[in-house]
């Protein structure tokens, strides 16, 4: 009996050490964020087409406010010589029900494998697109948005063209040089596992390059859309041209976004812009679902989701205070629908947030922000196709681990 105990002791003892001894050697930690706030919503819909959607107020708890709930494993292995491997597996929840977050993925923000060289960093996985502000390559966001995409609602959100975490995606870093460093990515389909042609998958491409220098940073990016035949004829089928309206084939969706940060001291100023073709504007808000007959004037087109030309301005700083650090921001967008420019539509926003660390781990915060956009459609008469105008008031607590 004793021999027995004795060599599940044994047993148990070996599998702690090699668990230890692969934690060791691998660096393995977990870490995470949790965020709840309160947050009060007024949203006020208007014009021709959207009497559909009724305004309306709301006081709620939410979830992921100042910065989105996850928690990860993280890790790097010494090869030597310069050479690592490291992962990074990070999964997104919401701290008010518990629900997973990113349509329920385990790790929705990010899955990732990276082989690191004295030439550079490879990735290999889920991860954000430059322009997308989220994760481990949040290039052009965290440049040049003072609230690097945003918080609440009305909050800096949704004011640049929609990116966002891809699937299959490489990612492709060089090493620092000079203060330069270049950046590539390509994503074989966004969404899910690829499919048999290439024309069935969506797919995204981009090429970076930041600079830094003491205060100074810098982003430039070049990215693309390549849509599938199957969204294509979606784009086309939402968008499609009717009597009176040139005809018109969407293309893939282009853009160059520009970012710019300067740390004045007593200050940090950003700066951003893009421009893009053929980018999809999320107009849904306005809750229009089938497609609208302007029956004086000959036209049918459909509001909810738009196919665009066009640009978007932001204008913000971070200023230290002695209670904390206040954020302000402004965004602009103005846009046109691909082939046609009778439907217009413009988006603008201020924001502000301020955040006050209670410990080194937990920080206290208060916002405030509007947003508008509108949609004009007819000629040189514009009318006012669908308006809708968001305020919010947000305070809550962070807390890392």
């Amino acid at each position: 009996m004793e021999t027995i105990q004795m060599k599940k002791q044994m047993i148990a003892l070996a599998v702690a050490g090699a668990f230890a001894g692969s934690a060791f050697a691998a660096n393995v930690d977990m870490y995470g964020v949790v965020d709840t706030g309160l947050v009060y919503t007024q949203t006020e819909v208007g014009g021709e087409l959207s009497s559909a959607t009724a305004d309306s107020h709301k006081f709620s708890m939410d979830s992921g406010v100042n910065a989105g709930n996850r928690f990860g494993l993280r890790g790097t292995e010494d090869l030597g010589d310069g050479y690592s491997v490291s992962f990074k597996l990070e999964n997104g929840f919401a701290s008010d029900t518990g629900v997973l977050g990113q349509d329920g993925q385990l790790f929705g923000r990010e899955a990732r494998l990276s082989m690191n060289t004295p030439y550079g960093t490879v990735s290999f996985g889920r991860m954000g697109a430059l322009t997308s502000g989220a994760g481990t390559y949040d290039v052009f966001q965290a440049t040049g948005d003072a609230l690097d995409g945003g918080n609440a609602n009305y909050i800096g959100t949704g004011y640049w063209f929609s990116r966002g975490r891809c699937d299959n995606m490489i990612t492709l870093v060089t090493p620092e040089a000079n203060g330069f460093t270049g950046y590539a990515q390509y994503s074989f389909q966004t969404s899910g596992s690829e499919k048999t042609s290439v024309r069935e998958n969506d797919r995204y491409m981009a090429l970076g390059l930041t600079y830094s220098a003491g205060p100074l940073n810098v982003a430039v990016i070049a990215d693309m859309v390549e849509y599938s035949n199957d969204t294509m004829a979606k784009l086309n089928y939402v968008n499609k041209t009717y009597a009176g309206f040139s005809e018109k084939k969407y293309d893939d969706a282009k853009a160059i976004s520009f970012g710019v940060n300067y740390d004045f001291g007593i200050t940090q100023a950003f700066f951003g812009a893009q421009y893009g073709k053929n980018e999809k504007l999320d107009v849904s808000a306005f809750d229009i679902d089938s497609a609208v007959d302007d029956t004086a004037n000959n036209k049918k087109f459909k509001i909810g989701s738009l196919v665009v030309d066009g640009y978007n301005l932001h204008i913000g700083a971070a200023t230290p205070l002695p209670c904390g650090t206040l954020t302000v921001s402004a965004y602009y967008g103005d846009y046109e629908m691909s082939g046609n420019s009778d439907v217009t539509a413009t988006k603008y926003g201020f924001g502000a947030m301020h955040t006050y660390p209670i410990s080194k781990r937990t920080t206290f915060y208060t916002g405030a922000g509007y947003g508008q956009t509108d949609v004009k459609y007819d000629g040189n008469d514009k009318k006012e196709a669908g308006r809708i105008k968001g305020f919010d008031v947000t305070m809550g607590l962070t807390h890392k681990f």
